[in-house]
């Protein structure tokens, strides 16, 4: 046996940090389909996961093994390629003659099959089947291998993609599938027609993507309905091409699969959704989205003994009602769970009023709606200093390029931070969310943010500009003079919330515009909506997950009493996904009816007093983007937690998709 694997190197899949990197096993069809669809996606999937294309009897140039067992053998052949490369775990991708092996696979191995996709699904014998493999049959025996290629081609590409074809074309194709037909074309298909796994199907108890290709007059769609149909959690997906897939439809191909595969392990979510804890090392944003739906509908409100015990709220009217009642469920024991004693509040959110009614007074100014109209021709002029250099080359990495220096400059805009401070407050921001939830005392990072605001705080005295902060630094608060420790609260959430969010919301709206080509055409011919792609963003992925509250007494709620002194966690990204609120809720929806109902910048007097600055930001870079050609990613991104709330990226890389080569939507 020959074990191929691609993709041993590089960065994990998300949610396996620290571990070695996931496996696909590829159950692929005969030589002349491999070598015409599987090369890209060997490719594309190798970027996050290891993948190996064991090389098995009927799947290249090898016979199949005489003997009942010969389905079995081949099953097992897939698992022994995932033992002998250090995976005990693994998916099993299954394309074309390939399907009856993956699902054989998944059910002698139930223990180690995480995952099964199953495209142009060959599962059972089929009369029309029957008809097309003895006319292959007779043109092999005849050696008439350019025929079999030509009907090949005709009987499994889409017509209309035929019909792009020259001549000269069609007989390139059909010369390249001709020099890949070799006896294992027909190995498998004497496969399919022997391996009946019928029976399997029912049996089979793993999360299974079925992929339907219609157009086709040698896997018909009706194949892979039936296949769907007949296991218990397969879900079923379409795409416009044939059998032969072809490079108009490999992107879609490939974000069917890739989407699918980066979906959490269910064990994971079934040991979150009963032990919830933010703060575990398995707990990524895409666990978190599986367990989030798990909670709103078994445990809409639960409990967890994590972190000295927190109850949970999911559904949007339990979270929006506790983010209205202040006086129940308040803010002045903080907000962030666990942090280490002894951390400063960060101002105006962990106070409860009237503190909290003064301090948002005193910061509210350079941020109404008036201050950010006069302030966006900077900002649209800031943000075409950055976008325009990265969108010409070509190439770059957003996250590095853009979300991390524009929020901090518009920042400093507002309110008057110097270039020093934006230069170090990313960095501090980091070391903060990296320590607060396991120190025991704050001095492994407030210290630096204190000296970095006592610096700004004597050079907006000493030497006072027109800005915000100059200002400031000499107000009065409650009737006397601010003091520095009063300044210091207010700069520190300044500082962090008026970058750390808008950059992860600024991610996520250029992520999802570089993984879907086609958002570019529909918001150049519409540019009205982007205001709207702007609220979607912030519904489907928002910045910051949860928030916490402390009750001040009983409080009944579901029909449960959640007894006084409890903490709550307000798990925003489960809300924002609520569908008792919002109709198809994991879709990214530019006719959405009220758009701008999530809850992202929270509700009632905590509302965030940044959301017009940072709304003008994201719909700034939206409209500079779509002034250029669409970017598109160069590797899949990776999402990540900074203290188990805070959502975004570590890079964005991209390039401009070659003429011609951009990806089909999915």
């Amino acid at each position: 046996m020959r074990d191929q694997a691609a993709g041993r190197t590089g960065r994990s899949h998300p949610g396996s940090a620290g571990r070695s990197r996931p496996a696909v096993v590829l159950a692929h069809g005969a030589a002349g389909s491999c070598a015409a669809n599987f090369g890209p996606i060997i490719t594309a999937l190798a970027a996050s996961w290891t993948v190996l294309t064991p090389d098995y009897p009927g799947s290249g140039t090898t016979p199949l093994d005489d003997g009942p067992l010969e389905l079995d053998a081949l099953a097992d052949r897939l698992a022994a390629a995932a033992t002998a490369a250090g995976h005990h775990r693994f998916s099993v991708v299954g394309y074309s003659l390939g399907v009856p092996v993956a699902v054989r696979t998944a059910i002698r191995h139930p223990g180690r099959v995480r995952s099964l996709v199953l495209t142009a699904g060959f599962a059972a014998p089929d009369p029309h089947l029957r008809l097309t493999l003895d006319l292959w049959r007779h043109l092999a025996a005849q050696g008439e291998h350019s025929a079999l290629a030509r009907l090949f081609l005709l009987l499994g590409t889409d017509p209309a993609d035929l019909a792009r074809h020259t001549h000269a074309q069609l007989d390139e194709e059909v010369a390249r599938t001709a020099a890949a037909v070799n006896p294992g074309i027909l190995a498998q298909a004497e496969l399919a027609l022997r391996a009946d796994v019928s029976r399997d199907l029912p049996h089979l108890d793993v999360p299974t993507l079925v992929i339907a290709t219609a157009h086709d007059h040698l896997v018909k769609p009706r194949h892979s309905e039936h296949l769907a149909a007949a296991i218990p959690r397969a879900r079923l997906a379409r795409l416009p091409c044939g059998h032969l897939i072809g490079p108009a439809h490999f992107g879609a191909w490939e974000r069917l699969i890739s989407d699918f595969l980066t979906e959490p392990d269910p064990a994971a979510v079934a040991r979150q959704a009963g032990a919830f804890d933010h703060h575990a090392p398995e707990f990524t944003p895409d666990l978190a989205h599986a367990v989030h739906h798990r909670l709103q509908d078994e445990r809409p409100i639960a409990r967890t003994d994590a972190h000295g015990g927190l109850v949970l709220l999911s559904r949007y009217a339990d979270v929006r009602q506790a983010l209205k009642d202040h006086r129940r469920f308040t803010s002045g024991s903080g907000v962030f769970c666990p942090r280490a004693p002894g951390t400063p509040y960060f101002a105006p959110l962990e106070y409860d009023p009237p503190l909290h009614t003064a301090y948002r007074d005193l910061m509210r100014p350079p941020f109404t709606a008036a201050a950010v109209r006069a302030l966006r021709p900077k900002v649209d002029r800031l943000v075409a200093e950055l976008v325009s250099p990265v969108a010409e080359a070509g190439e770059g990495d957003l996250v590095k390029d853009i979300a991390v220096p524009l929020p901090l400059a518009a920042l400093s805009l507002a309110v008057g931070f110097s270039e020093e401070a934006q230069s170090r407050i990313r960095a501090l921001t980091r070391n903060t969310w990296e320590r607060m939830p396991k120190d025991s005392h704050p001095d492994g990072f407030w210290p630096a943010f204190a000296e970095l605001f006592d610096q700004e705080i004597r050079r907006a005295r000493r030497h006072p500009g027109d800005d915000y902060l100059s200002a400031l630094v000499r107000a009065d608060f409650q009737g006397r003079p601010v003091t520095d420790e009063e300044l210091h609260v207010m700069l520190v959430a300044f500082a962090i919330a008026g970058h750390e969010t808008t950059m992860n919301a600024l991610s996520h709206l250029m992520w999802n515009l570089a993984r879907q080509p086609d958002l570019y055409d529909r918001l150049r011919a519409r540019p009205r909506l982007v205001p709207h792609a702007v609220e979607e963003t912030l519904r489907m992925w928002p910045p910051v997950d949860h928030g916490s509250r402390l009750t001040q007494g009983d409080t009944v709620m579901g029909g449960e009493v959640i007894p006084a002194g409890s903490r709550v966690l307000l798990l925003t990204g489960a809300a924002n996904h609520d569908p008792r609120v919002f109709d198809d809720p994991c879709a990214f929806r530019l006719d959405r009816d009220r758009p701008q109902r999530h809850l992202s910048f929270g509700f009632g007097i905590h509302f965030c007093i940044g959301a017009h600055l940072a709304r003008a930001e994201l719909e700034s870079v939206l409209m500079e983007l779509l002034r250029h050609p669409p970017l598109t990613l160069r590797e899949p991104a990776v999402r990540r937690y900074e203290n188990g709330r805070h959502v975004g990226f570590d890079r964005l890389l991209i390039r401009a998709p070659a003429p011609n080569q951009r990806q089909a939507p999915g």
